[in-house]
């Protein structure tokens, strides 16, 4: 055991045990006849088990208060944090805002200008609009006139297919005529040579044949060529 002095009197020495639960004060003497003290440090006691466990609850509320103080010191540090992140995180997501808006004024300012870009090349496609329309009205003027024309033309090809079909009708006759004025030749040569048969053994016998000029055949579309007479001269010296 040490000794305190009082506060009061500090040359007095204090010479008493104080329970730390209960604070009852007791003489060195006195502790001697209680069985269930128990001394903590110096002069604090423990009067009683009451006392004690009363302290020992005591102190495990004020372990568990200062346990509890620093969880929640730990979680309003920790919700500091967080409230830092995401005030960080706002700002960011101002910033990018801004930028989104000031993208989008941007956007607005260039579709704008495009939009009036649109306006004066639809002015411009209306104008060019007017102005086939008058075209295309010429066009239909001129290709009524282009139509009466080709029927003009068509009919005009349409006489002269029947003429040319006539001409081609007629050289066919004239082919058929050919050939039997071929045959009759063929048949007075044999004839000439059987009758002046003995006279070309006297004298010379010259028989100077021209040959038979063909009628040129002609194509529908060729014009028709012009045909040589059918001749035969029979010359006798």
């Amino acid at each position: 055991m040490m000794d305190y002095r009082l506060k009061c009197c500090k040359k007095k020495d204090v010479n008493s045990f104080c329970c730390k639960s209960c604070l009852g004060v007791f003489h060195p003497s006195c502790m001697e006849r209680y069985k269930s003290v128990r001394v903590i440090y110096r002069n604090t006691i423990y009067c009683s088990e009451e006392c004690a466990e009363k302290d020992l609850l005591i102190e495990k509320a004020e372990t568990d208060r200062e346990k509890q103080f620093q969880e929640m010191n730990q979680e309003i540090l920790e919700l500091k944090q967080e409230l830092r992140a995401k005030q960080l995180h706002i700002k960011r997501m101002e910033r990018r805002t801004q930028d989104f808006e000031n993208d989008i004024f941007e956007d607005e300012q260039r579709s704008i200008e495009k939009i009036n870009e649109l306006n004066d090349s639809m002015n411009k496609l209306k104008l060019d609009i007017v102005k086939l329309n008058e075209e295309n009205n010429v066009f239909a003027s001129e290709k009524v006139i282009m139509q009466e024309e080709l029927n003009k033309a068509n009919k005009q090809y349409q006489e002269l297919m029947e003429v040319n079909r006539n001409i081609i009708d007629s050289i066919r006759i004239l082919e058929a005529e050919n050939k039997i004025y071929q045959r009759e030749i063929e048949h007075f040569k044999e004839q000439a040579e059987l009758m002046i048969g003995p006279a070309i053994s006297q004298n010379s016998l010259i028989v100077e044949e021209r040959p038979v000029t063909q009628p040129v055949k002609s194509n529908i579309n060729e014009p028709v060529s012009a045909m040589s007479p059918l001749r035969m001269d029979v010359v006798i010296e």
